[in-house]
């Protein structure tokens, strides 16, 4: 009898969880991340004891320093990268990594089907030009408005031009985790080697 995943059903049940509040109002709870870094502590621990500590704070820690520039121009929410830090929390940085990679592959599918469906194809070029434009101005300037930088909007995307990345990456998570089940040994990883 194969024993139960307590890691796996821990994450898909903060994942929808934390879909449910993104698509209810936009954001993911703190306490939503709290309980998943804390069940995945207790879960390192009770897997692998104190010593290896510093494996979970990689896990952790990793998806902060890789996608903080992404946090910076307003492409991904700060929940949107917890959520990352619990996976990693729980299954470490490189599957961490092999989540955001698939996370990102899922979104851009939905972004694609957005797109078309609400047919604003020229739209989402003309703001990614204007970004660009902005982008290029902005080194000449000495003074710059506050938050210049940012490429969302939420006063106008919001409605529009948004996606909930909290479902991109539960399917993210999901096929990563299919991944190591049907071809184990894979990896992304080689992407930036």
């Amino acid at each position: 009898m194969k024993s139960i995943d307590y890691k796996f059903l821990c994450i898909i049940f903060l994942l929808l969880a934390a879909v449910r509040e993104d698509f209810k109002s936009y954001k993911i709870p703190n306490y939503l991340i709290a309980l998943g870094l804390m069940a995945s502590l207790v879960l390192y621990i009770a897997g692998h004891g104190w010593g290896s500590i510093l494996s979970w704070f990689s896990g952790i820690f990793f998806p902060f320093a890789l996608l903080f520039p992404l946090f910076f121009i307003r492409a991904v929410g700060a929940g949107d990268i917890k959520l990352f830090s619990v996976i990693g929390g729980f299954y470490g940085a490189a599957f961490g990594i092999q989540t955001i990679i698939l996370s990102f592959l899922a979104a851009a599918i939905f972004s694609v089907i957005l797109i078309i469906r609400k047919k604003q194809f020229q739209k989402r070029i003309l703001t990614l030009k204007l970004y660009m434009h902005k982008l290029y101005v902005a080194k000449a300037m000495k003074e710059k408005k506050p938050h210049w930088y940012h490429y969302y909007d939420s006063n106008t995307d919001k409605r529009e031009g948004a996606i909930h990345f909290s479902a991109s990456i539960l399917i993210g998570f999901v096929a990563a985790k299919l991944l190591t089940v049907y071809c184990p040994g894979f990896s992304f990883l080689f992407l930036f080697l």
